[in-house]
């Protein structure tokens, strides 16, 4: 006993003085400043309550999928369409509206989907009838002008967007 209460208290001072002046361990530990544009924040001002579909879709032209989204739903807390995180859900490739939306993202991209162009009218219909709000581009987000007009002409049914932070968001119902 006398061992180990004379060995435990040097034992003890030696590790705090090796964590104070020799560790690695910046202190105070370093913090991560995460920057949500504030349309996240306004969107019930925004849009009616119900899901939202985030573009661009893929992280900046690769096979990656956006990985804000999820970031940006914190704050929101809205549903986004992310059955297993990272992969395109069925859904989104069967509706031939969203599937021509991921389309003009990742032309030859994992969808592996010919889109239908005859029933892209008919699923925009549907995309708001299975509980979508609206959709919140990042323009600056895609690879090119020619995309975005893509994307926008897609979207031009749904009227004008509001344009906050540099995001468009578009009201569907």
């Amino acid at each position: 006993m006398l061992f180990r209460s004379a060995l435990g208290l040097p034992l003890a001072a030696a590790w705090l003085a090796e964590l104070l002046i020799v560790s690695p361990v910046p202190i105070p530990l370093p913090t991560a400043r995460l920057d949500v544009p504030s349309v996240y924040r306004r969107l019930d001002d925004l849009l009616p309550s119900g899901a939202v579909l985030e573009l661009p879709w893929f992280d900046r032209g690769t096979d990656r999928f956006q990985r804000a989204h999820f970031f940006f739903q914190l704050v929101h807390g809205r549903p986004i369409p992310d059955e297993v995180a990272g992969f395109v859900p069925e859904w989104l490739t069967t509706n031939q509206f969203t599937a021509a939306l991921l389309h003009a993202e990742k032309p030859l991209g994992p969808l592996g989907v010919k889109v239908e162009t005859t029933r892209i009218d008919a699923d925009r219909d549907a995309f708001g009838a299975a509980g979508f709000a609206g959709v919140i581009v990042a323009p600056d987000g895609y690879a090119n002008d020619r995309v975005r007009a893509q994307v926008a002409a897609l979207l031009e049914p749904f009227g004008e967007p509001a344009t906050v932070d540099g995001r468009q968001v578009y009201r569907v119902r």
